[in-house]
Order: C-alpha cells, then sequence, then structure tokens
C-alpha cells in the first residue's frame, strides 16, 4: 500500500490524451501517485464493470481533476444521458462534500468563452428579438446550443459545466434559500503551464514530494539532536546546557600563556557544564544532513556564473556537520568521561564562592571550545528548523564563533589558512604551473614567460 497522495485525473481521453500523459508524467515525478482510466495501474476486482472500477478508485483518492474540452466521450448510463466523465465527478463530488477531497476543474479557454458568449446570445434573444420576430424559447435554444466544429455537443458541455460551477446552487444561496457550495472553481486555461501555476497555488505543489520528505526528515533529525543540549527545569523552561559555561567563557581572556580571572561560583558551573553537557555526541545523528547534502537538490543556481552553490541551507549544514565532527573527535581525544570528571570536580568545588580565582588558560581552552561549539550546534539546529518551517532570517543573520577562543590565535589562523577566493585562484593559475614545473620543468619556463606576458600587456 502506498502512503503517497492519490489523484485520479478525470476527462474524455481523445481530446486530452498528451495533456493527461504529461500530467500525469508531472505529478508522479512530485511524488503523487496518479490514476487514469486507461492505465492500467490500480486495483480492480476482475469480475467487476471497469466503469466501477474506476469509479472505486475516485473513492479512495485525495484529489481529483477535471478537464472539460469540446466533447462528450462515452456514457455511462445512455438512458439518463450521463457521460463517463460526468459519472466520475459527481463520485468525486459526494467525496468532497464529507470533506475527504479536493476537486480541481479546468476548461478549455475557447470552450469557455463559447459557453459566455453563447449565453450573452441567449440573454439577447430573449431580450430584443423573441416578441419583435415570435421566436419561440425552443428556437431560442436550439440557437443557444448549436453545435460547431469546436464544440461538437455544446449544450451537453454547456450543461455539465453549470453542474460542475454549481449554478442552481449558487442562485439559490443567494437568495438564502441553502448554503453556498463547495469546490465550484472553474479554472479555463490555455496549454499546459496554466494548469501547472493552478496547481501549485491550489494544491500547494511547491516542490517535489522527495525534497518535503527530506527536509521534513532532517527537522526531526535536528529536532533529536538539539534534544542533547538542552535542559529542562522544573519550571518546564528549556535551558541551553553550555549557558551554564557562559559567565566563565566571557571572563576568558589572553592568550594561551596567561590566565584567567574566574569568580568561583562561575568555575562551579563551567565544571557541572564540563560533567552533563559534554560525552553527548554518540546520541547525534547526522543521517539525514548527510543524505541531503549528498543529494544535491538544495544547491542554489547562479544564473550568472551558468553554476550551483551552496545555499543557505546547504552551508548551514556544512557548518553544523563540520562542528559536530569536531565535537565527535574532541570528546574521544580530550574530553571522555574520566577526564570530565576529573576537571569537573577540580571546578565544582568552589559552588557558591564570589571570590575570583585564577586559572591558566591552557587549562581552560578545550572547556572553551566545547562551549563554543555547542553554542554554534545549538544556533544552527535552531536555525535550520526555523528554515524549514519557512523563517531563514535566523540563519541569514546567524554569526557564528571564530575557530579559537583566543583571539589572536584567530588571526593567525585567517592569515595562514586559504579561503575560498584563495583556492579558485590556486586552480585556475598556480596549481598547474607547479604540476609542469615538477614533470617538464623547461616547458613550464616557457608557459611561465607567456603567462607573464599577458599579464604584462593586460596592465
Amino acid at each position: 500500500m502506498s502512503d503517497k497522495p492519490k489523484i485520479f485525473i478525470s476527462s474524455t481521453i481523445f481530446d486530452f490524451k498528451d495533456l493527461r500523459s504529461s500530467l500525469k508524467f508531472y505529478l508522479e515525478s512530485l511524488g503523487f501517485q496518479v490514476f487514469m482510466s486507461e492505465f492500467n495501474d490500480f486495483k480492480k476486482k476482475l469480475d467487476e464493470n471497469s466503469y466501477n472500477a474506476c469509479l472505486q478508485t475516485i473513492r479512495e483518492c485525495d484529489y481529483f481533476i477535471l478537464l472539460v474540452g469540446s466533447r462528450i466521450g462515452g456514457y455511462y448510463n445512455l438512458a439518463d444521458k450521463i457521460s463517463i466523465t460526468q459519472k466520475e465527478y459527481e463520485t468525486a463530488y459526494e467525496k468532497l462534500k464529507h470533506k475527504k477531497l479536493k476537486i480541481l476543474t479546468f476548461v478549455r479557454k475557447e470552450i469557455w468563452i463559447i459557453k459566455e458568449d453563447r449565453k450573452m446570445l441567449e440573454k439577447v434573444l430573449k431580450s430584443d428579438y423573441k416578441n419583435k420576430y415570435e421566436i419561440e424559447d425552443e428556437d431560442i435554444q436550439k440557437i443557444k446550443n448549436f453545435n460547431s466544429e469546436i464544440v461538437n455537443n455544446a449544450e451537453f458541455i454547456f450543461s455539465f459545466l453549470n453542474e460542475v460551477g454549481k449554478i442552481n446552487e449558487m442562485k439559490e444561496a443567494i437568495s438564502g434559500e441553502s448554503e453556498f457550495p463547495k469546490g465550484n472553481w472553474i479554472h479555463p486555461f490555455n496549454d499546459f503551464s496554466d494548469i501547472i501555476n493552478v496547481l501549485k497555488t491550489e494544491f500547494l505543489f511547491k516542490e517535489d514530494l522527495g525534497n518535503v520528505a527530506m527536509l521534513e526528515n532532517l527537522r526531526y533529525e535536528c529536532i533529536n539532536n538539539l534534544k542533547q543540549f538542552l535542559l529542562k527545569n522544573q519550571n518546564i523552561n528549556l535551558k541551553r546546557k553550555h549557558s551554564l559555561a557562559k559567565n566563565a567563557r566571557l571572563q576568558f581572556h589572553g592568550n594561551i600563556k596567561e590566565e584567567s580571572e574566574i569568580v568561583g561560583d562561575d568555575l562551579a558551573s563551567l565544571g557541572l557544564f564540563i560533567l552533563i553537557g559534554c560525552g553527548l555526541s554518540e546520541n547525534l545523528s547526522l543521517e539525514f544532513l548527510e543524505q541531503i547534502l549528498y543529494s544535491g537538490k538544495f544547491l542554489d543556481f547562479d544564473k550568472d556564473s551558468g553554476v550551483f552553490k551552496q545555499s543557505l541551507l546547504t552551508n548551514a549544514l556544512l557548518n553544523l556537520k563540520e562542528r559536530i565532527s569536531s565535537l565527535i573527535i574532541l570528546e574521544e581525544k580530550l574530553m571522555n568521561l574520566e577526564k570530565r570528571i576529573k576537571v569537573s570536580e577540580n571546578y565544582v568545588k568552589h559552588i557558591g564562592e564570589n571570590e575570583t580565582i585564577s586559572i591558566k588558560n591552557f587549562d581552560l581552552i578545550v572547556p572553551m571550545i566545547f562551549h563554543d561549539l555547542h553554542e554554534d550546534i545549538v544556533n544552527l539546529l535552531g536555525g535550520v528548523i526555523k528554515y524549514i518551517d519557512g523563517d531563514i532570517s535566523f540563519l541569514k543573520n546567524l554569526k557564528l564563533n571564530e575557530k579559537s577562543p583566543i583571539k589572536e590565535y584567530n588571526k593567525d589562523l585567517k592569515s595562514e589558512n586559504p579561503n575560498d577566493d584563495d583556492i579558485d585562484s590556486y586552480i585556475k593559475i598556480q596549481f598547474y604551473l607547479e604540476y609542469l614545473e615538477a614533470k617538464d620543468p623547461l616547458g613550464f619556463k616557457e608557459l611561465e614567460k607567456e603567462i607573464l606576458t599577458q599579464l604584462e600587456n593586460k596592465k
């Protein structure tokens, strides 16, 4: 059994053959399960009439798309002049009345224009010509419903559109005799794109269901990961675990050879953070995060360069993956349970003390790195959840911590480590020159002269 949303497309087959196939392909590419009478891909009892099998399939669908053109198609009940398409619609509408299905109706624009023109013609004939020329109502109806090359059974088509538009029910509702009918919108269309635009709006077909599923899985994963970084107090309020280390982090100053003056009680809170806040990386998951990164579906396309680039979401996920990976390595190498207990005991004993205590920055740097990683991870997890929920502002304005808690080291790191632009420049010219120099020194010298000449000419 499929859990995909089910759609039934109803129309006469002959005059909508290509459009029906295109719609089926498009909707299935988005992850929907699409049923049409000419495809043998839905459940049916072999001893049951094929028409009834289609009607039962409609009852099991979530959406019903009706296409109205210029033809009647086959009859479901010839005696009562009920077409197959009409019966399919009536079956769908019964389900719509119980709020268990959505209907979207499309009519070719030229048919709609002819219908409206004929309606206006009927009014003119009745008001201006009926009495003057003694035209009978029957003759007016014949004129109104005459067949043409575009509409081969105008009376039936116009009557069916009135049924779908709930014209009689609308009149009764306007006069206060009943409630307004539901699901009676009719959308004229010229081509396939008109239908797609309406589908996107009415059925919220905004993106591939596979993408929707990936984002929902990512959201679930982020929420579960976020739980590891939060505490719940007696007031049922949530608190970040790294907030225990916040005051100590603010009092951390100087280089690695210096000391920081930390208030005793803040040092005790830092010890508590080390004990209960660290050692949680084994409970973190990156499965769906990596799935999205590997898929490439959430990259942005740069029209100017013609290439795909990191999007706001993928950039956040790369940063999140990097920081969680760093956290895992640090916990394995520098802060296992034995070390956490030992460090925590040295700090927690100062609980309640208001005097400052001198602590070597060398001893504090690892706890401070943990604080910064925790802060970044929590902000990224929350930002990704908000992004999925439709609020991109947090991720857009998020500023992450620098690599090292010691400020002067960050300047060295930036100056020593290449950035993306440096790598781009290196790959374009220097990378090949270095390769050529190693493999073909003579060829390298000739090429170097040529490049230098070109650069000089550009000046």
